[in-house]
């Protein structure tokens, strides 16, 4: 426990790397602490530290298979990693059970105008406009504070 609170006062003054480090080091002993996967991840997402936050991520998700709440930090890792795709697959049926998370879908709707903006598609082109108008939809409903963008980005998709 020790080593958990010390990572939080190096996390509190900025210091992500340090608490990294602590956090890590409370794993040894405290594997069970779901807490620590949170907030080691998070700081690894801070520092950009990709892989290691997905090597984390995958093994929260294995010790609790039945809380999907590590998804969306799995995908943020993915996309740091150029992997749009990959992040849009985790993202979709997290998606469908979590319907008002609004910060998921703005992300989903993000990595769909991107992968448009750059000439590709995820599925087909229908397939695409009728989840990106579900998606825009499921944002709006969530009370999204960027409905507009949103909206110009469903849009640009069901022009492709």
């Amino acid at each position: 426990p020790a080593a958990f609170y010390l990572g939080a006062c190096y996390a509190a003054g900025g210091r992500d790397r340090e608490a990294v480090g602590a956090w890590q080091t409370s794993l040894v002993t405290e594997t069970d602490a779901r807490i620590v996967y949170d907030v080691l991840a998070d700081a690894l997402l801070r520092l950009r530290d990709a892989e290691e936050a997905m090597s984390i991520l995958t093994e929260a998700r294995t010790k609790w298979t039945g809380d999907d709440s590590f998804v969306p930090r799995l995908a943020v890792s993915h996309v740091l990693l150029d992997r749009g795709r990959e992040a849009l697959a985790l993202l979709e049926p997290y998606i469908a059970r979590h319907q008002a998370d609004a910060d998921v879908i703005f992300l989903a709707l993000r990595l769909m105008y991107d992968i448009h903006a750059a000439g590709g598609r995820v599925k087909t082109a229908a397939e695409d406009a009728a989840t990106a108008r579900e998606y825009a939809s499921l944002y709006s409903a969530a009370g999204g504070t960027n409905a507009a963008l949103v909206s110009r980005w469903a849009a640009f998709i069901a022009r492709k």
